[in-house]
């Protein structure tokens, strides 16, 4: 019950910092990946709160956008690997159904981010572009 305040808590004082994204949005995005890899209910709860942090974050270094737009995409690449860091954390390496679904998905991302790697150097795209394809960064 605690933990369900907690994240209630948690996501109020998000919508109050955040015009932007929904909570709808949120939720969206934590039922998409807890449904990929079959977390559980404190599984769950934990990645809420890595989704909100990461929306926070996110927002914090939107103002960086229009000002150093180097400084914000390497902000914004660091905060996408330290999301995927923290997922990564919440799985049961106990689990070997968990943490076989895990393996899969990455070695998928990794095949779909080689090739927008490569498509994009055949295009003679931006370094930075290419930087964030690496990661999965497509936006």
């Amino acid at each position: 019950m605690k933990k369900i305040f907690t994240l209630a808590f948690s996501l109020f004082c998000f919508l109050g910092m955040a015009q932007t994204v929904s909570m709808e949005e949120i939720n969206k995005e934590v039922k998409s990946i807890a449904k990929m890899y079959k977390f559980d209910e404190s599984q769950k709860a934990k990645l809420s709160e890595i989704i909100i942090k990461k929306y926070q974050d996110l927002q914090d270094v939107e103002s960086l956008r229009e000002g150093d737009v180097k400084v914000y995409r390497q902000k914004r690449r660091a905060l996408h690997m330290g999301t995927q860091g923290s997922i990564e954390l919440l799985l049961n390496r106990g689990n070997e159904k968990q943490m076989s679904l895990f393996n899969k998905q990455r070695k998928k991302e990794r095949v779909e981010n080689a090739k927008r790697v490569q498509a994009l150097k055949d295009s003679n795209a931006d370094i930075e572009d290419i930087k964030d394809a690496k990661i999965g960064l497509y936006n």
